[in-house]
């Protein structure tokens, strides 16, 4: 093996080991509303099940509070789901718009969400919620 190809896998094995020891950096993607806002036909979709969304005790409405779990981490994650107007990281507000709060919105109790990274994809499992 060259040094060159060491020095890669030296850098991708310390990448790797980064990410399973801060596994909370890597979900912050999920949780950003800002690229939705540059792709049009995502935003429309998101805002006709805004307009759409009947309300029910079943499924997961804005302003309600939800429980997740990661299943590649085995970590627990509680937000408040909401408007990207109302969201404040420091009180674990999550945009509706974001990844994570596209996929959650309208779910039933149990449901199981897969939402795709960078290379890979990430299940989360609806455990819980509540208004």
């Amino acid at each position: 093996m060259s040094s060159r190809e060491t020095t890669k896998t030296i850098k991708r094995n310390i990448a790797d080991k980064r990410e399973s020891l801060f596994p909370a950096q890597r979900l912050s993607g999920l949780l950003s509303d800002t690229p939705i806002f540059s792709q049009p036909a995502e935003l429309l979709a998101i805002l006709c099940r805004l307009e759409q969304a009947s309300v029910g005790d079943d499924r997961v409405q804005l302003g309600d509070h939800v429980l997740l779990e990661c299943g590649e981490f085995s970590e627990l994650l509680c937000v408040k789901l909401v408007l990207p107007k109302d969201v404040t990281l420091r009180h674990y507000h999550l945009s509706v718009f974001s990844p994570l709060g596209r996929a959650v919105y309208q779910q039933p109790l149990g449901a199981e969400l897969s939402i795709k990274m960078a290379r890979r994809s990430v299940t989360f499992r609806l455990l819980h919620f509540y208004r």
